[in-house]
Parts: structure tokens; C-alpha cells; sequence
């Protein structure tokens, strides 16, 4: 076990099966996290171990934070017990009630964690979680010690002043509400003329927010970490102003901020109207000096691909070979539906041409218009996973397909790769086949790989992001993911196939498909991808 897990028990569990693992708390009486244990079944070895470090972290994190929490809470009870005129209404009545709604929190996903059948997707979700309340713990044992040390601010009543008030510096202060005590407590600056702190006790934890004190002045938020105050648009959104007191900027026209659900961080996302005008999307990135910047999205610098291996047989299909009785019925099948999505995606564009533009009507037609072009490029895609599945059963024969697996209703989704193949020879030597099918003109894809760059499909660095994401998605990529992490580098065949489709009209003028061709090359994942060229000086 790595340092700091090595004094975790491992007990042996006989009713696990095979390599099963499970990590459990333990608790005393009164529901108090007592330790941790890892129980493992007979066939566990210190590898299937190893995959479970990070959920172990995780509850050892969860269970110095619910000590901490009920550590507080002990402590500001016991200040409230010394001082009984701090009743409710107060804010050391009402901190306490923060404090224990914290822990009731800390509590419910401490038992989350303890369930077998929770994923990794929500394992990492409760990971990020901890340290928001982590940061909330923090403010708490701040605002009891600071109890403790002036008792008088304990009696300070928690209502929220729906009056401007410009005095959030101590120095000559004479409102305490709750906005400006807590804007002091955060040394955040004083507020400008015209707007006031306030605090939103509904939500959770509880939000300070800067606000006009009256509509003659634009909306403005606070900047924390470069402690400035800055303009944003009316109306934006909590996680918006959540991301500019963090230190990003304040977003570009048409654009707002979220978080982003695998990572934590916050993202640029476009607005419903900038999605409608179809407006660059924009991207936060870190400078080399280490300030944020905005620049559109696709100006990240591109890490590309290798040349294609030339070592190895990839096999060879001809259109022509789809038309075979193997598999002349699906083929045709999806030839078809491929026609009809032209058909209707046609049929779309003359109604959408024939409406007036800026009508109701117009906006409607528009939206079915989009639906119709997506389903080409969906029948477009499944025409290349077919010819890509068909290939490598003819080049691989008896091959096993691991995802999406045989006869599951399962489909290729973002994050994931096309196909997955388990091969094994006559002398019982494994290989892996991955492939990432392509249809029509449908160019080869990038993923962000959270260091400042795009990673283009077909490099060791997509293909190792994707390995890891696929624990995530769960079913048989969960099965997938766990082949391709433990097969040798050199046992891995990672395969880029494209159909050739052109689109004609028929006899009778209707358009129809037509399959000219079928290429597959396998790509080169033995070394890191080329990376980006500077730009000149």
C-alpha cells in the first residue's frame, strides 16, 4: 500500500467472490466513523488493491472531516451553553444551525461512500464535494474561534438588512448585518457607492453576494482573488459570479460559466442565444505567466497524431465485401435509413427556405431542420461502425467484441472508444483490437487533456485519457477499460477506419448513398503524439 495507507486492515472476506474488493467503514455505537478496512475475496492480489488507493483517500478524507465537524460543533455548543441570551435569531445561534445542517451533510455521504455499487463517475463527484466542505468547515471554525475571542460578536443579530449598506469595513462600521459581517470575516473590500453585501441564508451553504442599491448602475461582482470588483451582464447566473470570485474573468458576450462535472472546475459554456446565433465558443485558459485568459476554444494548441504503422497487416475490405451474404441485410438496412435521413433532411431545408426568417415559424422550422441534418450524420456514423465491425471479424476471425459488448443495447457515446476486440490465437496469445470508425467526412476527433492542450484521436495521450474515462461509463467500457489498462503496450492494435460515402440522386431524382471505398490504418501509440508548433516569435 502507498505511504498512508499501509496501517489500513485487509481482511480476507469468503463471501466476496474472485477478486473482488470492498471498502468499508466501521462504527461504534453511536455512529461515530471509527476506521477504515479494505475486505477482499480469496482471489485479491496487490493489484486489484491498488485500484481501489483513490477511494480509500477519499474516506479517510471524509472521516477526518465528520471528527472535525462534530470537534465544532462540540465547541460552539459549549459556548452557547455559557452564554444563554444568545438565543435564536442570533449569529452564533444560527452558525451553530449551519454547522449541524454541514454535518448531517458530511454524514449522508459518508454513507454514500460505503455503498459497493456506487461508480467512479460518482466516487470523483464525492471527492470534489469534500472540499467544498473542507472551505465551509474552515469559515465555521473561524467564526467560533472568533467567538471565542469577542464574545459580543456572537449576539450580533443574523437578519438580513434589505437596506444598502456601503460599510463593510470594520473600521467605522455601524450596521452589522449579516452581508457585511460576513464580507469583514472574508476580508473581502468595502463596498462601492451604490451597492450593498448581502447575504443569501437560502441557499447552501450560504452565499454573500454583491448587490446594486438601485437599478441606475450596472451589475457588478467581486473578484477575491485579485480583490477587485468588475462588471457582468444582468442576470448572471450564481455559478458566474461563483467563477469571478474565484479569479476568472468575467465572462465574453453570449457566454456564461459552469462547472464542469468530471473536473470540478469551472468551463465556459454559450448562453441559449449564443447557441442559437451560433457564436465562437469560448475557452478559460492559464497564460505562461499564470493569469486566466478567454480565447476560442479551438485556438488550443493541437497535440497530432503519428504517422500510421507500417509494421503490421490490417486486413483489406472492399465495399463490395459488405454486399456478401454475411452481411448484405444490415448493410442494405442501414444504406436505407441513411437514404430516408437524406430524404427528410431535404424535405426540412425546402420548408425552412420557404418561411419567413425572425417569425416564430421560422425559429420552429430551424430546430427541425438541425434534427433532420443530425440524423445523416448519425446514419452516416452507424454505416461506419458497421463496415469497421465487419472488417475486423473478417481480418480477425472467432474475435470476441468487448464494447460495446454482443447483443447488449449499448452505443458508442463521447469519451469512449468505437469498438473494443479481444483476439486470442491458436496458441492462446492475446491481443486487444480498438477501433475508431469513421463515416462520410467525418474527420478524426479531439479531447482536452486538462493541461492546456487538445489531444487528437489517435495518439498515446487520447488513447490513455480515454482508457481511464471509460471506468466511468460503466457496463461492458467498464469490462474494456479494465483489458486495455493491464495489457501490454505491444498487445494493443489501435485501428482508424473510414467508410467513403457520396451522396447522388437516383433514377428518379431522389438522392441516394453510395459506398465507394473502405480504409483502415492502424495508429502508432508507442510514443507521445507531436506536439504543437509555437507560434512564431
Amino acid at each position: 500500500m502507498p505511504r498512508g495507507l499501509r496501517d489500513t486492515p485487509i481482511v480476507r472476506d469468503p463471501s466476496l467472490a474472485g477478486s473482488t474488493i470492498r471498502v468499508h467503514y466501521t462504527h461504534d455505537d453511536n455512529g461515530r466513523i471509527t476506521g477504515i478496512e479494505v475486505r477482499v475475496g480469496d482471489g485479491a492480489q496487490a493489484r486489484h488493491i491498488a485500484d481501489h488507493v483513490n477511494t480509500i483517500r477519499t474516506m479517510q478524507g471524509y472521516q477526518g472531516l465528520s471528527g472535525r465537524a462534530r470537534a465544532v460543533l462540540a465547541r460552539i455548543n459549549t459556548w452557547l451553553t455559557g452564554h444563554p441570551s444568545a438565543g435564536p435569531g442570533t449569529l452564533a445561534w444560527e452558525t451553530r444551525r449551519e454547522i449541524e445542517k454541514l454535518n448531517g451533510i458530511i454524514d449522508a455521504r459518508t454513507r454514500a461512500l460505503d455503498d459497493p455499487s456506487l461508480t467512479a463517475a460518482q466516487r470523483a463527484d464525492l471527492e470534489r464535494e469534500r472540499a467544498d466542505y473542507e472551505g465551509q468547515l474552515a469559515r465555521y471554525e473561524a467564526a467560533v474561534s472568533d467567538l471565542a475571542n469577542e464574545p459580543g460578536r456572537g449576539y450580533v443579530a443574523a437578519a438580513d438588512s434589505s437596506a444598502a449598506d456601503s460599510n463593510s469595513g470594520r473600521g467605522g462600521a455601524t450596521d452589522y448585518s449579516l452581508g457585511a459581517e460576513a464580507a469583514w470575516r472574508l476580508r473581502y473590500l468595502k463596498a462601492e457607492k451604490n451597492y450593498h453585501w448581502r447575504l443569501d441564508r437560502q441557499s447552501n451553504p450560504p452565499r454573500v453576494q454583491y448587490r446594486r442599491s438601485n437599478s441606475s448602475v450596472s451589475s457588478r461582482a467581486y473578484d477575491a482573488v485579485n480583490r477587485q470588483f468588475v462588471d457582468i451582464p444582468d442576470n448572471s447566473s450564481p455559478t458566474t459570479i461563483d467563477a469571478i470570485r474565484e479569479g476568472y474573468p468575467p465572462p465574453p458576450a453570449d457566454h456564461h460559466y459552469y462547472r464542469d462535472s468530471r473536473t470540478g472546475d469551472f468551463q465556459l459554456g454559450r448562453t441559449d442565444a449564443g447557441f442559437k446565433r451560433n457564436v465562437t465558443l469560448m475557452e478559460v485558459y492559464r497564460t505562461e505567466s499564470g493569469t486566466l485568459g478567454i480565447r476560442p476554444r479551438e485556438a488550443r494548441p493541437l497535440i497530432t497524431r503519428r504517422p500510421y504503422r507500417t509494421d503490421i497487416d490490417v486486413g483489406n475490405t472492399e465495399p463490395s465485401d459488405f454486399d456478401s451474404a454475411e452481411y448484405r441485410a444490415e448493410f442494405r438496412a442501414l444504406v436505407n435509413e441513411r437514404d430516408q435521413a437524406l430524404r427528410e433532411r431535404e424535405a426540412a431545408h425546402q420548408r425552412l427556405q420557404a418561411a419567413a426568417p425572425g417569425t416564430p415559424e421560422h425559429e420552429r422550422l430551424t430546430s427541425e431542420h438541425n434534427v433532420a441534418r443530425n440524423a445523416v450524420g448519425i446514419a452516416s456514423r452507424d454505416l461506419g461502425t458497421f463496415a469497421a465491425d465487419a472488417h475486423v471479424r473478417r481480418t480477425w476471425p472467432g474475435a470476441e467484441r468487448v464494447y460495446p459488448a454482443e447483443g447488449a443495447k449499448e452505443v458508442s457515446r463521447a469519451g469512449d472508444f468505437d469498438l473494443v476486440y479481444k483476439v486470442t490465437d491458436k496458441n492462446g496469445h492475446t491481443q486487444y483490437v480498438v477501433v475508431e470508425a469513421k463515416g462520410g467526412s467525418s474527420p478524426l476527433g479531439s479531447r482536452h487533456d486538462g493541461h492546456g492542450n487538445r489531444v487528437q484521436q489517435g495518439t498515446q495521450e487520447y488513447y490513455e485519457l480515454i482508457v481511464q474515462n471509460m471506468v466511468s461509463i460503466g457496463g461492458s467500457a467498464d469490462r474494456a477499460s479494465d483489458m486495455l489498462r493491464t495489457a501490454p503496450p505491444g498487445d494493443v492494435i489501435y485501428l482508424h477506419s473510414q467508410v467513403d460515402l457520396i451522396t447522388s440522386q437516383g433514377d428518379r431524382g431522389e438522392l441516394v448513398t453510395e459506398v465507394t471505398g473502405f480504409h483502415v490504418n492502424a495508429f502508432d501509440i508507442s510514443r507521445p503524439g507531436i506536439p504543437p508548433t509555437p507560434p512564431p516569435p
